[in-house]
């Protein structure tokens, strides 16, 4: 977090605000037969407004911090951390790209949520959205799903078989998830990108 101070003569701000975006998990290790795989993950809510700020001499901004990947020993990713100005205006992070096996494939994908609502705006405000899901069709066919683009970010690359998650670019956006093929160690998931604010001053 930090203090903003307003400048001088400024009497509106106009606010975007972009949730950070959250890191996906790892891929589970898996024995002869199984598969494992982890959903991308989602990207950080944006918002926007204008706003009188006359009676205003500072406020505190946070940018929220990107979700953590998924480790050995840790290994569900983190969400994405809210990004506010003051009182006037937040932005939720991204929800974390969570696993599925290891198991016998084919198996059902988990679903990964939209984040939570942003509130405060007055010119637009939108979840931010959850990734595809991944998917277990076969011993040879698993693929973690690519991480949920944001409005200011691209979602990290879905990566191949038996490789790391990747890590999306801009701002707010999910890292990728990643799979695994039959007997192998964990693969873990990606940390993504951090959230943004933008004020513009108008006298």
């Amino acid at each position: 977090s930090a203090l903003i101070t307003k400048s001088a003569g400024a009497k509106k701000w106009r606010i975007r605000a972009l949730g950070a975006g959250a890191g996906s998990s790892a891929a589970p290790a898996t024995a002869a037969g199984q598969v494992s795989i982890s959903n991308g993950g989602g990207a950080g809510a944006y918002a926007e407004g204008i706003y009188d700020v006359s009676a205003l001499s500072s406020a505190t901004v946070t940018s929220g911090s990107g979700g953590v990947g998924g480790t050995a020993i840790s290994p569900n990713g983190g969400d994405g951390g809210t990004t506010s100005v003051g009182t006037l205006i937040s932005a939720p992070g991204g929800k974390a790209g969570l696993p599925a096996g290891p198991a016998n494939p084919p198996f059902q994908p988990v679903a990964n949520t939209n984040s939570n609502s942003p509130t405060g705006w007055n010119i637009i405000g939108t979840s931010g959205s959850g990734s595809e899901a991944a998917v277990a069709v076969s011993t040879s066919y698993a693929a973690g799903s690519r991480g949920a683009n944001s409005q200011l970010g691209v979602g990290g690359s879905v990566p191949a078989i038996n490789t790391p998650a990747n890590t999306g670019g801009g701002y707010g956006s999910g890292a990728s998830g990643c799979s695994n093929g039959v007997s192998q160690s964990l693969n873990p998931g990606a940390s993504c990108r951090d959230g943004v604010v933008i004020i513009e001053e108008y006298a």
